[in-house]
């Protein structure tokens, strides 16, 4: 898998990086160093850590997720801080959740719930000067969105576990963009 991404990579990064695109490499979620039978190469931080330094350059990036941070057992704002002071985040997933064992028992929580220091995470956000995207996502089910599906007649309305719908999708951008502004006062 090394082999691969390396030769993709040396391939495709100068080119990026001349056409001024950032690629960002999402990690394994949930974060096996196994899948299918095939290694891993971004299902522990040592690997998002190699994979940056594979090919320096910053159009050579992940997508930080701190939910996945955290499922690996790590601590978010650190990881935030070295990917971001290395100006290598080039998408941010801003999620929670609740570990009870790394790596293998953990839940996906509401965006203000959970063991992830969001607002830690977006003060090193702000503190590197990130400017791209973040992503609020996973959104929980709230009984607005469970009434709304009744009276459409329609199931379970999200991709994930929580089923979010518009509700939890506009509190996760609130509360996100909540995290941004006192970020910035406080920085």
């Amino acid at each position: 898998m090394w082999h691969n991404i390396t030769y993709f990579l040396k391939a495709v990064i100068p080119v990026a990086q001349e056409s001024g695109v950032r690629l960002a490499l999402h990690p394994n979620d949930p974060p096996v160093p196994i899948s299918r039978g095939s290694g891993q190469i971004m299902g522990t931080l040592a690997g998002w850590k190699k994979l940056i330094s594979t090919v320096d350059s910053p159009s050579n990036g992940i997508t930080f997720d701190c939910g996945v941070a955290r499922e690996m057992g790590e601590d978010p704002v650190e990881v935030c801080r070295y990917f971001a002071s290395r100006d290598r985040i080039n998408h941010m997933h801003f999620r929670n959740v609740q570990v009870v064992k790394p790596y293998e028992r953990y839940t996906e929580v509401a965006i203000d719930e959970g063991q992830v220091d969001l607002f830690g995470v977006m003060r090193e956000l702000v503190r590197h000067k990130y400017t791209r995207t973040i992503y609020p996502e996973h959104p929980r089910m709230f009984d607005y969105d469970r009434e709304y599906n009744k009276m459409q007649g329609a199931g379970r309305s999200g991709g994930y576990p929580g089923g979010g719908g518009y509700t939890g999708t506009v509190f996760n951008v609130a509360y996100t963009r909540a995290m941004m502004q006192a970020a910035l006062k406080s920085v």
